[in-house]
Order: structure tokens, then sequence, then C-alpha cells
């Protein structure tokens, strides 16, 4: 714990959470077992996206320039990475200045104090900002933190790092961040072995200090005979841990990282004492959790998304979901403030309770962005490809982590994608070496991107000394045909040189929309990613009987009528599907021709369809009656003018 509002409910005795006397895995064969009662259900036609935009607005009348008010500098820091959240998921660039404020503000200090868990959280917030904006210095904050976290480190209970400088306890949440931090640093740096080596040896240490319990739940730290304190099981602690679980497996690919995640994650989920009726309740809501207590439920929520981005597992989707809309629907007071109980009622208003809250509904935000204007365009190189399956084209097939651009050399060579026709652009997104799981020193260094008519060139993007997996370029908008990517050095490491490129993206300003399936409402489907060439984290499958179907919720400037593109893969050969938009039909039985194999894809468009201004749900269903045929996988849905 970081203050004294919640460090007097951690030093109190407690009784563990009762434990399981079987195992469950399923949360809804769990409810059902311990007469949960019924699981709050979302509707098809919820507005997440407007509800996170609204959430996030009142958040910011707490910010004052440099953290937030009414709450404290560890809450502070979480708040402002709800923030960035928001602004990755939705494509917003509307609060990008309350980075810039809050480093500008508070720079001098290194956001340094006496707790290592309070640097943890702003180490954070500064590498997720550096994820957002791709501007190193955010990075460089994250990696001088980490450094004094470093400090905490001794031979007391065989390592770990401790709470605060005071050295008075070794609990769980520092470690849990200082492994998080070393894991994602190692991810994002060059040739490192420095945050590894500090990564392995804190996950070596953690995984055999005992705060794992037997029910898979982590209680708050050690006695000072070095063995589990049975204190409270706080969602914060549950949660954490599946971030850095996560990032260390991007780091050495073993399995069982994820395996230990997905028990902690179940665990929460079938808990009678963390979950109550589907609902992720926090063990001091009875006492109001002080200032401290509030922010963690939104944490365990924020990584639990992590960990379902990589697993897939739908049960955290529904839980997740449920989830989100309990918090709208039940505590919510008439200025969509949002409280502490997300079951409700609402009880009392503050940037800790806001963003936690914030946390959960950006889980459920539709990546909304500009539709990429280079997927599945024509892309060509100068040069010859590394192997014959790293041609060009993998850089627009819309694979950000299983397929890649590899041309050899030290430098010079050109990536040139033919949008089709001069289009307007002012973003970009790189996917380096990095993204898909190579050394980050194979990431493209030193380049310039231009865009033009194929004669006349407009550098828009120079960058050198590039360091990051995933970057993002914005500009003022230039309309041309070609995107033309030079590549001055290929890579900061010395070995195997070539330019590699997992995939670039371009958004413009058009009235373009793109939802991924996978993010819909589900009924009786599941989601896969075992085919390549999907957008997103993976494709609705498993698709051939009545009684399934996939609602997705689409936001619309504007009343009138709107373009809808489906884009699927037909492996099994022909198939065809009821489309059904804001209660009526809108085609009986759209044919989907068979694409051939699963990982090749294609769309089907639906003209002149009308939709309202705001909230709109298009359902794409299967119903014999109507002619619904053969099975379907489904990547995405764009809605355009």
């Amino acid at each position: 714990m970081s203050r004294a509002s919640i460090q007097a409910l951690v030093r109190a005795p407690r009784k563990a959470p009762k434990r399981l006397r079987w195992a469950c895995s399923l949360l809804l064969v769990c409810l059902a077992v311990f007469g949960a009662g019924a699981l709050p259900q979302a509707s098809a036609a919820e507005d997440f996206n407007g509800e996170a935009a609204t959430a996030v607005s009142v958040l910011q009348s707490w910010y004052n320039g440099s953290t937030y008010n009414s709450t404290g500098w560890w809450n502070s820091a979480n708040a402002l990475e709800a923030t960035i959240d928001y602004m990755m998921r939705s494509g917003s660039t509307t609060y990008l200045s309350d980075l810039t404020n809050t480093y500008n503000a508070n720079h001098s200090g290194n956001f340094l104090n006496n707790y290592y868990d309070d640097e943890g959280w702003w180490a954070l917030a500064w590498i997720k900002a550096y994820d957002l904006t791709g501007d190193a210095k955010y990075l460089d904050q994250a990696k001088t933190i980490f450094s004094d976290m470093t400090g905490g480190w001794d031979s007391t209970c065989g390592g770990g790092i401790w709470w605060s400088k005071d050295r008075t306890y070794k609990n769980a949440i520092a470690n849990e961040l200082f492994l998080t931090v070393a894991a994602k640093l190692h991810n994002r740096v060059a040739g490192d072995s420095t945050y590894y080596n500090w990564a392995n040896q804190e996950w070596n240490w953690f995984k055999n200090s005992g705060m794992i319990n037997s029910s898979n739940l982590i209680n708050d730290g050690l006695t000072s005979g070095c063995a589990n304190n049975g204190q409270t099981t706080w969602t914060y602690n549950q949660g954490v841990i599946l971030g850095g679980l996560v990032e260390w497996n991007a780091a050495t690919k073993d399995a069982s990282l994820l395996t230990t995640a997905q028990n902690i994650a179940n665990a929460v989920m079938n808990s009678t004492t963390l979950t109550k009726n589907g609902i992720l309740t926090e063990p001091c809501e009875a006492s109001g959790c002080g200032g401290d207590g509030p922010q963690f439920k939104g944490i365990f929520m924020r990584y639990l998304k992590v960990l379902y981005d990589r697993t897939l597992n739908a049960g955290y989707q529904t839980y997740m979901q449920n989830n989100a809309h309990s918090v709208w629907a039940s505590d919510r007071n008439a200025s969509n403030q949002l409280g502490l109980k997300w079951a409700g009622p609402f009880d009392s208003a503050d940037a800790a309770r806001q963003s936690s809250a914030l946390d959960v509904l950006n889980t459920q935000v539709t990546e909304t962005q500009t539709v990429d204007l280079a997927l599945g365009k024509t892309a060509t190189a100068n040069g010859t490809a590394c192997a014959s399956s790293e041609g060009p084209g993998n850089a627009v097939d819309g694979n950000t982590t299983g397929t890649k651009w590899c041309q050899g050399g030290s430098g010079g060579q050109t990536l040139t994608i033919d949008l089709g026709s001069a289009q307007s652009v002012s973003q970009l997104f790189l996917y380096f070496a990095g993204s898909g799981g190579e050394d980050p020193g194979y990431n493209i260094r030193d380049y310039n991107i231009q865009i033009g008519d194929g004669t006349n060139w407009t550098t828009v993007v120079t960058k050198w000394g590039n360091i990051g997996n995933v970057v993002s370029h914005d500009f003022n908008a230039v309309t041309g045909r070609y995107i033309k990517m030079n590549v001055t050095t290929a890579q900061t490491s010395t070995s195997n040189l070539a330019a590699r490129l997992y995939e670039l993206k371009a958004r413009g300003s058009a009235a373009t929309s793109q939802y991924e399936a996978e993010y819909g409402t589900l009924h009786s489907l599941s989601i896969e990613s075992k085919y390549s060439g999907y957008t997103g984290t993976g494709y609705v499958a498993g698709w051939n009987a009545d009684g399934q179907w996939v609602d997705i919720s689409v936001n619309a400037a504007s009343a009138g009528t709107y373009k809808l593109t489906f884009r699927y893969a037909g492996g099994a050969g022909n198939a065809s599907r009821y489309v059904y938009v804001n209660g009526a039909g809108v085609v009986n039985n759209l044919s989907f021709p068979g694409t051939g194999s699963w990982s090749s894809y294609s769309t089907v468009t639906v003209t002149g369809v009308q939709l309202n201004a705001g909230s709109n749900t298009v359902s794409l269903i299967y119903n014999s009656s109507n002619g619904s045929t053969n099975y379907l996988n489904y990547d995405n849905l764009t809605v355009s003018q």
C-alpha cells in the first residue's frame, strides 16, 4: 500500500479469502456454483466509446496542469495512464498536452519520492506515453526512475525490492511493478541486457517468495520472517502481475508465464471475495477504501485487457464488458461522475474513482480510427527480399506481428506503397522488428518518409535514432498517391543487417471508421488468431449455425447514407449472412464469395445503408431461414460515406 488511508487496512489481521474447493474453468459455471446471481449483461447497442469519452472529459476537470486534484501522487500517474490508454484505443489526440504539461511540471524531481511503488507507477505512465508518441524523452524518464528503483533491492528474504526507502516492508505491489517496468524497458531498448537481467532476477524471486497463495491469488506482502503475511488480496496486486507476465513472455517466449497469468486472472473472476454477481469488488468497499483503494480495480482491468489481447480468452472479454456496463449503468451520478462500487450505488467522486472506472471503460473502446489507407495496396521495394516469404507486400497485409518486409543491407532500402489514387494522409504508424518479437536492435534506426505523385515528393517524416517498436507520426495532411519510406540506417545492431518492417499503416481525414469484429458483442461465437492476415487482435470464428451473430456498435457523426464493408476470410467456400441494422433487415442473404484459404481475405460492401447520428448497431447474423450458409471468419467492419 502507498498511504496511511489504506495502510491501516493492510496491517490489520484479516482472514484470507476462503479457498475454492474445486477448480472452475468458466466464470458462468463458478457463479452458478456459488449462487452469485445473474451476470449483468451489456446491451448490444451500448455506446462504450461515447461513455469513455464522457468519463475522460469529466476526469479532465480534476487535472491541474501538473497532477490531479482530489487524489494523490501515485493516483495521478494512474489517471494519466488511463487517459493515455483512452487516446491509444480511440485514436483521440485531445489530451496530448497533459503529457507535456505533467512532464514539464515535475521532470526536475524525476518523479522520485520515498516509495518505490509510487516510482513504478510513474515509470509505467511514461513508458505508455512513449508508446503513444514515440518521444524518447518519456522513455528516458522511465529509465531514470527504474534506476532509482534498483536501489531498493537487497538480499533480505532472498531478494526483491522494499516497498519504501525506509526498508520496513517487502510487499507484492512494489515487486510486481519492478518486474513490469524492467520487462517493458527491455522490450523497448535495443541491445539491452541490463533490464532483461533485472526482470529475470525479479520473477525468479517473486514466484518463489510465497506471496502467490494456494488459491492463485496474491497476498499483500511478506512478514518480517519472510513468509506470506496472509493479508488482503487487493485487486491491483492481481492486476499488475498480469501485465508483467505478458510483457516478460514477449521477451522470453516462456509459455508458462501466460499460464500463471491466466491462473491468477481466473482466480479473481472465480473468487467470492473479489467478484460478486460478476462485478469486480474491492475488499474495502464497505469502509470506502480511503484515498488509495478506489484506484485498485481499474488497474486490474487495465492489465486483464493486456492479457486478453495476448490470449483472446473470450471469458475475459465478457467479464470486462459486463463490468464496464455496470459502472455506467449503476455507479454514475447526474454529472457523469463514477464512484467506487461498480455494482452501485454511486458514493462520491474524485479523480481516483473516475480514472479507475475509465480503465474498465477503456477495455471496451472500439478501435474506431480512420481507415488504414495502405491496407492491401501494392507495395514495391528497390531490392531483393531477405527471403521469398518476406516481400514488400507483407508491410501492408494488416498483420503487425506475424509477417514482415525484410531487405538486406546497412541502409539505402526504399519501400513504396501505391494507394491506388491520390489520398489525403495525416498519420502513419510503423511496426518495426520489435513488434514482431525480434530483437529491438533490428528496428529501423534512421529513415524519412515522403508522400507524392511519383515525381514530386513532400517529406513528412525524418527520424534519427529510432529505438521504438511501434512508432506513430502525425503531420499536416498531405495529398498523394504514393508513400515512400527511405531507409538511411537499417538498424542499431551490427549483426544480420537488414531493414525490417512488419507493417505501415496510413490514415487520413476521410469520414471512414474501422471496427474490429472481435471487439463486438459475440453471440455463441469465439475469437481466434490461428490464421494470419487479420487486423486487430484476431477474428470471429466458429460460425455455422442459427443463434450465432455479431453486433458492432457504430458511431456516425451525422445521420445519412453510409457504406458497410465487411472484411472476411472464406476458406470453406462461398458463405452468406443476414445483415441487420438498428432493428431492421438490410440484406436478407448477403453473399461472401470463398477466398480459397483461411489466410486469404476479401471484402463485401453494402451501399445505401441509413445510419442515425450517434450510436448504431450493425449485426451480421447466421439465419438459415434467410438462406445463410457455410463457415465464415469475420475480421472487421469499415463504415464510410
